[in-house]
């Protein structure tokens, strides 16, 4: 399903879609969100709650050591590249919070969310 919605005068559109990894075997949920509006602004987008977020190698987020969460995208119609992922304390938990720059018109925000493998007890 592609969801629509508005944020003040930005118009988002958001598509979940899951997808299988062959490098590792198994899959994913990659989360493609393209955002318009009228003028260049940056807009802070939550992509995480929790209690424990931890910045791992190579961009990567951990949620709680139980998934992963990984941000790339763009914005006024340029190439996909890699985003930085902030973690800031909010009342009780933490946020991941993801810089989203609408140039142009236009920008897009990739989220791809990986499960950990459980331990063996």
């Amino acid at each position: 399903p592609t969801f629509l919605y508005e944020y003040k005068d930005i118009v988002i559109t958001d598509k979940p879609v899951d997808r299988k990894d062959g490098q590792v075997g198994g899959g994913f949920l990659e989360r493609t969100l393209t955002l318009r509006g009228p003028e260049d602004r940056t807009l802070y987008f939550r992509a995480a709650v929790h209690s424990e977020l931890e910045a791992a190698e190579g961009g990567v987020v951990t949620i709680g050591r139980r998934a992963t969460i990984r941000a790339k995208g763009s914005s006024g119609g340029a190439a996909i590249r890699p985003l930085v992922l902030r973690i800031r304390p909010s009342a009780r938990d933490s946020e991941l919070i993801v810089p989203v720059e609408i140039r142009l018109g236009k920008a897009t925000l990739v989220l791809e969310y990986r499960w950990l493998k459980e331990e063996s007890r």
